[in-house]
């Protein structure tokens, strides 16, 4: 469902939109359509991924930045891999796993 919230057409050019590009195709709609609609998960799956792949081929948003991430802790801190590995994997922002994170004020 997030493909087709961020991807709909319904706002004209000048409009806030998160379709930046106001991209467009009968194929788009229809997948979107599909992804929508669908109670089916391997049809809602296939729709997402032609969306992609549209997405890709059409080059419709090229993204020219980065933004690296970096934390600093002391030796009594623990439990940041979870953190870490958060920003690998989905290369998004960092997301606090304070759950996972402990003190350990005995180590020397």
């Amino acid at each position: 469902m997030l493909a087709a919230v961020v991807l709909q057409c319904d706002h004209p050019v000048g409009q806030l939109s998160i379709n930046f590009p106001h991209y467009s195709s009968a194929t788009m709609d229809k997948n979107l359509q599909a992804e929508k609609e669908s109670e089916d998960l391997a049809t809602r799956a296939a729709a997402i991924h032609a969306v992609g792949k549209e997405i890709n081929e059409q080059a419709i948003c090229i993204w020219l930045f980065d933004t690296p991430y970096s934390f600093i802790a002391n030796k009594h801190l623990h439990g940041l891999n979870g953190l870490r590995n958060h920003i690998v994997s989905s290369g998004g922002p960092p997301m606090p796993f304070l759950a996972e994170v402990w003190i350990d004020r005995e180590r020397k």
